[in-house]
């Protein structure tokens, strides 16, 4: 190749390298956003609704990983994390059943830490809408976790807050939602049997 030729190729190279930088800079701070977004939930003035739902849907399903991942498939024989020796034998499946409870937890709490009626239905549809981007990452536990407190007696109780949802934010907790975790064989018609239920 010539001089001219090679001196060319050099300057494609440099401008298509200084157009990528921003791309992976970028997608390198959604990671850190990703993996940090829970550490700093409720620190200072930070509340849920400081975060997008994406970010804190992704955030779970790195923690949710972190657990998942350690499991060993013996774990999971003959269901030994219900026996006595459970400790011993099943130490990451009983790590995986605390932290869909710490979600459980987590969720419920800080719908009841809204400070006020407005605060409160804000949060309830945040929490629609992380579950709805846990529902497309596939994170069926996070996801079953958040449907599960928001079912429950504390939350569900809360009429008013539920009242001023968007309906969309309504039709979505008690049609899609309610479809997905139904009894009436719902892991075979919604949940492709590619992936695992984590």
């Amino acid at each position: 190749l010539s001089p001219v030729c090679l001196g060319s190729l050099r300057r494609a190279a440099k401008i298509d390298e200084r157009e990528q930088r921003p791309k992976l800079r970028k997608s390198v701070i959604a990671r850190k956003n990703s993996k940090s977004v829970l550490k700093t939930l409720g620190e200072g003035k930070l509340s849920l609704l400081s975060f997008k739902a994406e970010e804190v849907a992704r955030g779970l399903c790195h923690l949710d990983f972190l657990k998942f991942r350690l499991i060993d498939p013996r774990e999971l024989l003959n269901q030994k994390w219900k026996k006595k020796e459970n400790q011993e034998t099943t130490p990451n499946v009983l790590e995986m059943i605390k932290q869909f409870n710490k979600v459980c937890k987590w969720t419920i709490s800080t719908i009841l830490r809204a400070t006020d009626l407005k605060d409160r239905t804000r949060t309830i549809g945040r929490f629609i809408k992380i579950c709805m981007e846990l529902h497309k990452l596939r994170n069926f536990n996070s996801l079953n976790a958040m449907y599960s407190a928001m079912n429950s007696t504390s939350i569900y109780r809360l009429k008013r807050a539920w009242e001023g949802l968007k309906p969309k934010y309504k039709k979505l907790f008690s049609e899609t939602l309610k479809q997905l975790f139904s009894n009436n064989q719902n892991q075979k018609e919604k949940v492709p049997t590619a992936w695992p239920l984590v």
